[in-house]
Formats: structure tokens, C-alpha cells, sequence
């Protein structure tokens, strides 16, 4: 239909631009074939119903990644498809994963439990508080 058009010629774009700066194309890259070796902590994330990234392709990447769960590795797979809204369950989540592994802080449940409250305040976020 409509979006997957759209979706190949956004494809096609984001090549033909990888392969005048990078020099090589995305059809060459094989995240299977590297994940074995990965050293970076990872956070797979995908929907359920996801057409693009099919959640049997997140579980195979998630288990060839060598690091160990949940220290260098954890998965999410939440409802929705590719690019469905996320529930801020996961966006805490992923918060938590790359607030431990870029600034090395694992005590941070005070900041997150600043934010979910500001979050499920009944304001409007576009209305100000008298703070």
C-alpha cells in the first residue's frame, strides 16, 4: 500500500545518502553478522505487531548479543507496531538502561520517580505550573 511506498522510497533515500558519505550501502550490513562480537550494552525494543523490525528478528539479534542479561542486554517487546506510541513503562526502561550504561549512575530512582510523577500529573505538558 501507501506507507510501504513511502516506507522503500525513505529506504532509498537514507541509502543513497549512506553510500555517498559512508561509501557503502546499507544492503551491506548484516547486524546478525556482527552481533556475536558486540561489546556495547544493548536495549532491543520493538512492538508486537511490527512490520518492519518482526519481533522473532529482535529475539535472534537479543540472543546472539554475547553480553549478559540484564547488565549489558535486555528486550522489550511492547504492543503496537513500528512506529505506534510506546507506553512510558518502556521509555523508563530505556531511560534506566542508557542512564546506567553512559553516565554509570544505577541508583537513579529518585530522578525517574520525579519524572513519572510530573508525567501522570493531570496537567496538560503544554500547561505551566505555578512552580
Amino acid at each position: 500500500g501507501f506507507m510501504g511506498f513511502v516506507s522503500e522510497q525513505a529506504i532509498s533515500m537514507v541509502n543513497s545518502s549512506m553510500q555517498y558519505r559512508a561509501k557503502f550501502s546499507i544492503e551491506d550490513v548484516s547486524p546478525m553478522e556482527y552481533m556475536p562480537t558486540c561489546q556495547v550494552p544493548t536495549f532491543f525494543l520493538n512492538g508486537d505487531t511490527d512490520k518492519v523490525i518482526h519481533p522473532h528478528h529482535s529475539a535472534d539479534l537479543f540472543n546472539a548479543h554475547p553480553g549478559e542479561v540484564p547488565s549489558r542486554k535486555q528486550r522489550k517487546v511492547v504492543s503496537g507496531g513500528h512506529n505506534d506510541v510506546r507506553p512510558f513503562e518502556a521509555y523508563n526502561e530505556i531511560a534506566y538502561f542508557l542512564t546506567t550504561h553512559l553516565l554509570g549512575k544505577s541508583d537513579i530512582s529518585a530522578r525517574f520517580a520525579d519524572i513519572q510523577s510530573k508525567v501522570s500529573s493531570p496537567l496538560s505538558p503544554l500547561q505551566p505550573t505555578n512552580q
